[in-house]
């Protein structure tokens, strides 16, 4: 028995087991493995290995990944990992990040082990359910190169948010492919138990899962034997079993959505009817830049981090790709049996995903650019390279029933070569795809956020119990504009549980550079403050009483830094007050300074010494923007 995928030139009887299902006879002479299948499997494996492991330990927290970090330990953890996140509902990703957050705090080599395997068992369920359908068989080597180095999963396996999400879908539909072709060819109760795992462990990572029904249906109608009715009853129970897990998973799921949505950009709880010309716009537009390119080792320019969006494939690209993919569709649905179920899987499980993007909250904030976002197709492009696949390769049980892969005999420049042609196109869409990852990676490590993440937690770890500027970080590390609850310092830091103030009054503020690192803060001065009444004193601050600053310059109500420089008999605290706020300073005895953050306007100062506290001198007052200086506060 050949695994060539060449079809038999006489279609044997079908030989059906239980229930219909189609069976191997007795007697079938078992195929020999494969060398090149499982080296070329082992090589995708090891590529994907190193790959991803050079990569994702490149990068760090982005984005929501903050996010996921810092509600792990405000939530409880029954609420944390049942939450509503911009409607989604992801259990099984918020214990790995709850796990991470808890093992080692903002320790990016978690998400790195984590990333990095997810990767190498997604890889890996994919051979495993390629051989299960074609037999260990070279042509399937082209779906296993694209599923583990296409350049659109480069973006997500950075993303930690991403990455969690996507790979144990990725992982779960391999799964569901195996196990349901495995009850195809040998039903019985072990590959039912490995098929509702498999759909239930994509559920609890990510209810989009819920779209693994739809090439498991389709997997029915191509495998199975008979009429399309037939094939659907033999199928009963590995669909009842899909069925009845969406039925119970539904109403959680639907529980969920009705809680008030968490952290994130907000939810966009409202529906949105989309014209038929925008729909199309916004599906083709994925066709052309997402899909099309993808197929043979694209899409090769992306912007510069991991959330942006796919570069426009120019007209005089996506055209050949498309005359080719609509000449390829035309051949598959005239010569392959069965050719149009292929067709219709894809479409079908294009519509629903894209179509989920298209009337959600991101449509509505950039439009048909959305589609253009790796993520959003992570989940498409696998059932895409199957069925690439499937069309010129012909599956196991078409083997063992003497089922014949085509309708009709091949064009002649065809015949004969089909193992050559995809030999040739294995070798140049990895050869592609690989090229696409180096381009890519060359866009993208320069804005990692990994320099920036390890010299502030570094710093920060080694200062100790000093008072930190509450700045925000920089966009390409999480952006403020999107999520300004976390973008500040003292919530991204607070999982490390360092002692460290925020805004507190103290002899010398730090504060974060651009590169990350910890340096003494100054004051732009903006205002003018006449020289004080007192003679070799300035404005003297007695016990329990007032002295007035005025100011030459108003300044608006903004977040202000001011110093004050003092000489105190024995120290003590004082108010500070603007315009219409306080804040209470301790003075240390001897010469000395203090700065402080101030949100207010500023026409006039004044500072009122303690009861308690000794007399002091104000010799001068600075107030103005916070400004960098060079002094590093860990040399």
């Amino acid at each position: 028995m050949s695994h060539s995928g060449e079809p038999a030139l006489a279609a044997a009887p079908p030989v059906t087991g239980p229930a219909g299902m189609p069976s191997e006879p007795v007697a079938a002479p078992k195929g020999s493995p494969s060398t090149t299948f499982r080296l070329g499997a082992l090589a995708i494996l090891v590529v994907t290995l190193v790959w991803r492991a050079w990569t994702v330990s490149a990068w760090s927290w982005i984005q929501d990944d903050w996010i996921y970090q810092i509600e792990a330990q405000r939530m409880p953890l029954g609420d944390y990992l049942t939450q509503n996140y911009n409607q989604h509902f992801m259990p099984g990703q918020f214990l790995l990040a709850w796990a991470s957050t808890t093992l080692a705090p903002l320790d990016y080599t978690w998400a790195v082990v984590v990333t990095v395997g997810l990767s190498v068992l997604s890889v890996l369920a994919w051979a495993l359910a390629l051989a299960e359908v074609f037999g260990e068989n070279s042509r399937a080597l082209l779906a296993l190169a694209l599923v583990a180095l296409s350049p659109i999963f480069l973006p997500t396996s950075l993303w930690w948010a991403a990455s969690i999400q996507v790979l144990p879908l990725q992982l779960a539909m391999a799964l569901v492919i195996l196990f349901l072709c495995r009850y195809l060819r040998r039903p019985g109760p072990r590959p039912l138990i490995g098929l509702g795992v498999s759909y239930a462990l994509g559920l609890f990572f990510w209810q989009k899962a819920l779209l693994l029904v739809i090439p498991a249906f389709f997997l029915v109608l191509l495998l199975g034997s008979g009429s399309t009715r037939a094939r659907l009853r033999a199928a009963w129970r590995p669909l009842g079993l899909l069925a009845t897990l969406t039925v119970l998973y539904l109403p959680a799921y639907l529980l969920v959505l009705a809680k008030p949505g968490s952290a994130g950009m907000g939810v966009d709880r409202t529906f949105s009817p989309r014209g038929l010309g925008e729909s199309l716009s916004f599906f083709f537009t994925g066709l052309f830049n997402i899909v099309l390119p993808s197929l043979v080792g694209g899409p090769w320019g992306a912007a510069d981090n991991t959330t942006s969006i796919y570069d426009p494939v120019p007209a005089v690209l996506w055209l050949p790709m498309l005359a080719l993919a609509v000449c390829g569709a035309i051949l598959v649905v005239r010569f392959r049996h069965r050719g149009g179920w292929l067709i219709a899987m894809v479409l079908t499980y294009a519509v629903v995903s894209w179509g989920l993007v298209l009337f959600s909250s991101r449509y509505q904030s950039i439009g048909v650019l959305s589609v253009r976002e790796a993520r959003y197709s992570a989940d498409l492009l696998p059932v895409a390279f199957f069925a690439l696949t499937f069309a010129f390769t012909r599956s196991r049980i078409e083997v063992t029933t003497g089922t014949p892969a085509v309708r009709r005999p091949l064009p002649q420049p065809l015949a004969g070569r089909v193992d050559a042609l995809v030999g040739v196109l294995t070798l140049a869409v990895s050869l592609s795809a690989l090229a696409g990852n180096g381009a890519e990676w060359q866009r993208i490590e320069p804005h990692s956020p990994r320099p920036w993440v390890d010299t502030i937690i570094g710093d920060a770890t080694a200062v100790g119990p000093r008072s930190v500027y509450n700045s925000v970080a920089p966009d390409s590390v999480i952006h403020p504009g999107f999520f300004p609850t976390y973008a500040h310092l003292n919530v991204m830091l607070a999982p490390l549980g360092l002692p460290l103030t925020f805004d507190a009054p103290a002899r010398q503020v730090l504060i974060a550079r651009g590169d990350g690192h910890l340096v003494n803060a100054a004051v732009e001065d903006l205002v003018q403050v006449p020289t004080g009444p007192v003679s070799d004193c300035g404005y003297l601050v007695k016990p329990g009483e007032t002295a007035y600053v005025p100011v030459t310059n108003r300044l608006f109500a903004w977040t202000w830094f001011v110093q004050i420089d003092y000489f105190s008999e024995r120290g003590g605290d004082a108010v500070l007050r603007a315009d219409t706020k306080s804040w209470t300073v301790h003075l240390e005895p001897g010469l000395n300074q203090v700065q402080l953050p101030i949100v207010d306007s500023v026409s006039a100062l004044a500072v009122t010494g303690a009861a308690d506290a000794g007399a002091s001198c104000v010799t001068k007052i600075q107030v103005g923007n916070i400004r960098e200086t060079s002094v590093l506060a860990v040399p």
